[in-house]
């Protein structure tokens, strides 16, 4: 069982050492399906996906059912640069200079580029958004239908709404995209809801259609971990995490191997109990102690990122390189390396035969530094010159300067000898510039300021483009909806900044950040339920029964509960699934004081 935390070259030497036809996915079944489609939908002809850079230029924005601040902060701050692009356009028109950036801003005012939302609860985009509808995934992919068939008058929709606000709405969301220079979709697998998916690349293709153009449309689907991409490239389709518990349970695994991955994390308890008991054996090899290792037979540890040389693949499809920052001071190695067939095996020789063995990775090899015209035997020093005083760091131990560690993976030395990287090189440790003694050298080493780097690899883009561009796909709305009248609600999962990713919230700077878990409900449906802020409440689903502290949110819609399942729990409900809320007697007195939202709600508001 892979990880998608794990590098690509620990992920294939796993594959590599069970055989391809016993590699299995590291997501939860929902999630794997949903990755699924998304890598299907990167590889559109019709649909490209755009860099941060280029999210940055995007003049019409709608996020599709993606909180996007606590999934890619960095994609979120590209969201708030790109709604002064009509800030810009003001400026030009008016002969300011953009670089004039108070100039700009007076003249701007409150002038914004169109952004707009569909999701489930209030985000941090909501000072910015033109408008954010709120509403459960069925109704936001039943509005995302609509807003296609408005852009394009052959696309399908389920039921056409005909007037009133969210008319209004609709037609003000696909006017403004069909205007827009560069307009960008953005949406995700975080939402849980396949529809959503569905309903946002129906309207990239609708504008296509309706624009007529030749080139591609932004399309930017947000994947939670690391490496959720490169490990969805490497899964066979019919290789789940629940086949490969299947195949546990009935004993026809006798040995299972997880790198990386705590599987209680991706599925309920009962299933991975079940499962592991199954197995003769289970191998676990991970970088800090975590359920699935406590159950584990064997345990070897592994390093950590910045311990080891290793390859991942971000949202766009771009494979890039990571270099390992210092050495271990334990026995632990890299996970790839633990699975290697022999002590002697090479970092890039894995890689190379990564590329010419996983069709969706190819081309993988070319992140490798370019050493071309490096004299041999000479490597890229790690330390600047600058540090040169080294010698006096230990005299107080040792006069005696120790031997620098050695690094045989890499073509970079943890020392200040060797060949510095020249000009144009591919591989770039520090910058410096004769009288530029800080981080501004970077400058020298660029096109322009704040322009493309000449130094360095920039990864390698794998998503590869079919020959036919897909089709619209039809939403068929589902049969019976939770009704808060028989006691039912829809529920919508929450993420959060801090506590949603499975390393960080170990981490000590941020778990002091970290939330519980909770259940947030409208004003409305919390007078219903009898609950306040220092309530706590039952929640019945499909799964089991749990208790969350409740969290009362003024811009939630009613009938629907906001459920975070907190640091490394598997959520109990599914996207979407009806569940049942009682108020429980005794309630604790749950604090929210790290939550990160603008809509608390207090009474007496």
């Amino acid at each position: 069982i892979g990880s998608p935390r794990a590098s690509i070259e620990a992920n294939y030497a796993l594959m590599k050492r069970v055989g391809k036809e016993n590699f299995y996915a590291g997501f939860s079944d929902d999630q794997f399906a949903l990755v699924q489609k998304s890598l299907e939908l990167a590889g559109d002809p019709q649909l490209h996906t755009p860099s941060i850079r280029e999210i940055e230029q995007a003049d019409a924005v709608l996020v599709v059912g993606e909180d996007v601040t606590n999934i890619a902060p960095r994609i979120a701050l590209a969201l708030r640069q790109s709604v002064r692009n009509r800030a810009a356009e003001m400026a030009a028109e008016s002969g300011v200079p953009e670089w004039q950036d108070s100039a700009v801003r007076e003249l701007a005012q409150h002038e914004l580029s169109p952004l707009y939302q569909l999701s489930g609860y209030a985000t941090r985009l909501d000072d910015i958004a033109s408008e954010t509808i709120i509403d459960d995934a069925a109704e936001l992919a039943h509005l995302g239908f609509n807003i296609a068939r408005a852009i394009d008058s052959v696309a399908p929709v389920s039921e056409q709404e005909s007037h009133g606000e969210k008319r209004q709405v609709i037609n003000a969301i696909a006017a403004d995209l069909k205007e827009a220079r560069r307009p960008l979709i953005i949406c995700g697998t975080t939402s849980g809801s396949e529809e959503l998916l569905s309903a946002a690349a129906n309207i990239a293709r609708a504008l296509i259609s309706a624009r007529g153009a030749s080139q591609p449309l932004d399309f930017c689907c947000l994947l939670p971990e690391v490496n959720t991409a490169g490990h969805g490239l490497m899964v066979d389709g019919q290789h789940s995490l629940g086949a490969a518990f299947g195949k546990m349970r009935s004993g026809d695994a006798k040995v299972a191997i997880v790198i990386e991955n705590d599987l209680y994390t991706r599925a309920p308890a009962k299933e991975v109990d079940a499962a592991i008991a199954g197995v003769d054996t289970l191998v676990s090899i991970d970088q800090l102690p975590t359920r699935t290792t406590d159950k584990a037979d064997v345990v070897l540890a592994s390093t950590t990122f910045a311990e080891q040389k290793g390859t991942y693949v971000n949202y766009e499809g771009r494979a890039q390189l990571s270099m390992q920052v210092f050495n271990s001071r334990y026995s632990n190695r890299p996970c790839w390396r633990w699975l290697a067939e022999s002590h002697e095996a090479s970092f890039n020789e894995l890689l190379r035969e990564c590329n010419s063995t996983v069709p969706g990775l190819s081309g993988v090899s070319a992140v490798l530094p370019d050493l071309a015209g490096t004299p041999e035997g000479m490597k890229i020093p790690r330390q600047p010159h600058r540090y040169s005083g080294r010698t006096a760091m230990k005299a107080n131990e040792n006069v005696h300067e120790a031997k620098q560690q050695q690094d045989e993976d890499s073509v970079m030395a943890f020392t200040m000898e060797g060949m510095s990287s020249q000009k144009n090189a591919t591989l770039m440790s520090n910058s410096w510039a004769p009288q530029w003694n800080s981080n501004q050298s970077i400058s020298k080493f660029q096109d322009e300021v704040a322009g493309e780097l000449r130094q360095a690899a920039p990864g390698k883009l794998l998503y590869s483009k079919r020959t036919e561009p897909g089709r619209y796909q039809r939403y068929q709305a589902p049969s019976s909806r939770p009704s808060v009248k028989h006691g039912g609600y829809s529920v919508i999962p929450a993420f959060q900044l801090y506590g949603s990713d499975e390393l960080s919230s170990q981490s000590a700077a941020i778990s002091e950040r970290l939330i519980g878990s909770y259940a947030a409900v409208s004003p409305a449906d919390a007078k219903q339920l009898g609950v306040t802020g220092s309530d706590t409440i039952q929640l019945q689903a499909e799964r089991g029964t749990a208790v969350y502290p409740v969290c009362v949110r003024s811009k939630v819609k009613p009938g629907t509960v906001v459920v975070f399942d907190g640091a490394n729990n598997f959520p109990l409900a599914k996207a979407g699934e009806a569940v049942r809320l009682a108020r429980l007697e005794g309630g604790g007195n749950a604090q929210f004081g790290n939550l990160i939202v603008s809509d608390l709600h207090q009474e007496g508001d």
